[in-house]
């Protein structure tokens, strides 16, 4: 029941149109297919350790100007990789470390998030540790960005840039599905 390994495919397929773009009539607008492709495995071995890998694929077809860098195509790349270790876990509440590239979406993502409106969706290479107490969920979070580069498994840590965070989730229960959230974050450019 707590051991076991499932395979995943997701795929999107985007159509744009843009009219007039650099507000003229040069270059005439042109309508372009975005895809992106998925394939991820999820290995559970018991209530204490989890790797999920994830191989991207992210392209675009018929853009006037071809893609636009860092955020239209990656022909192939490693879009997620970690490990998750269950350090412990009391009923509901537990404390797990995630090391390895991963996505990050905090909140209501305004300021952290996949990036899900670009074609390459953003990942973190670092650490992230999960504390559940209760009705309170705190992460504490250091990691750097992946680079976006258009060839084959291309996009390593970008060192020279760092993010770090503490963000803490509590309900309102004053709201319907309200929270609060208190957090710090940090980007070194």
């Amino acid at each position: 029941e707590n051991n076991y390994l499932s395979f995943g495919f997701w795929i999107r397929e985007r159509g744009e149109y843009v009219s007039n773009p650099n507000w003229s009539d040069h270059p005439s607008g042109n309508a372009y297919l975005m895809q992106r492709y998925f394939l991820h495995t999820d290995l559970h071995l018991g209530e204490h350790f989890r790797f999920f890998g994830e191989l991207a694929s992210s392209l675009v077809d018929g853009r006037n100007g071809g893609p636009r860098t860092s955020l239209d195509e990656e022909k192939m790349y490693v879009h997620q990789g970690f490990v998750d270790l269950g350090l412990w876990k009391s009923g509901q509440n537990s404390l797990t470390l995630r090391a390895g590239r991963q996505e990050v979406a905090l909140g209501s993502q305004l300021l952290v998030s996949t990036r899900d409106g670009r074609n390459i969706r953003r990942s973190l290479d670092g650490a992230r540790l999960t504390w559940v107490k209760d009705d309170w969920t705190i992460d504490l979070l250091a990691a750097r960005p992946t680079l976006e580069n258009a060839d084959y498994f291309d996009n390593p840590p970008n060192h020279t840039s760092s993010f770090w965070a503490a963000y803490a989730v509590h309900p309102f229960r004053f709201l319907p599905h309200g929270n609060i959230d208190l957090y710090y974050m940090g980007l070194d450019n």
